[in-house]
């Protein structure tokens, strides 16, 4: 399962690499509330299939979520610091969230913690497309604001 969402989250990587962060983005949360979805009901069902397909779903939003943060924060950056600016969001983004759940599981069981874990992407996702649509919308509306490029 590993290599599925990491192997589909480098190939979207390379996939979108020429569209606007913005579109990105929508990809991105649209895939990883879809794929995370398939996986937990692929769990439930107990559907190795769905397991699987969701998770390689849940990887091009996992690859496009990155692509687009390291597009954004790289450039605020000095030079000297971007190596070590990758490594700490690359540390961060996949330590913290496999801490937090091994944590959980010894307090509410692999189970829920699966379901809620599961449950807190989709939603932090949700918000996060919820947002992108706003500006989105924003920009329509703005006169000529030129979208940054990623």
């Amino acid at each position: 399962m590993v290599a599925t969402l990491t192997g589909f989250g480098a190939a979207s990587v390379l996939t979108f690499r020429n569209l606007s962060g913005h579109t990105v983005m929508l990809i991105g949360t649209t895939t990883l509330i879809l794929g995370v979805g398939i996986t937990l009901l692929g769990a439930e069902i107990s559907s190795t299939v769905a397991i699987f397909t969701g998770t390689a779903i849940a990887g091009i939003g996992f690859g496009a979520g990155f692509q687009c943060t390291i597009l954004t924060v790289i450039p605020l950056a000095d030079n000297h610091q971007r190596a070590s600016t990758v490594y700490v969001i690359a540390y961060l983004a996949n330590s913290l969230p496999a801490l937090l759940a091994g944590y959980l599981v010894g307090k509410i069981g692999l189970v829920d913690t699966t379901r809620s874990y599961g449950a807190l992407v989709m939603a932090l996702a949700a918000v996060a497309r919820i947002g992108l649509l706003i500006t989105g919308r924003r920009k329509d509306s703005a006169p000529s604001v030129a979208e940054p490029t990623f």
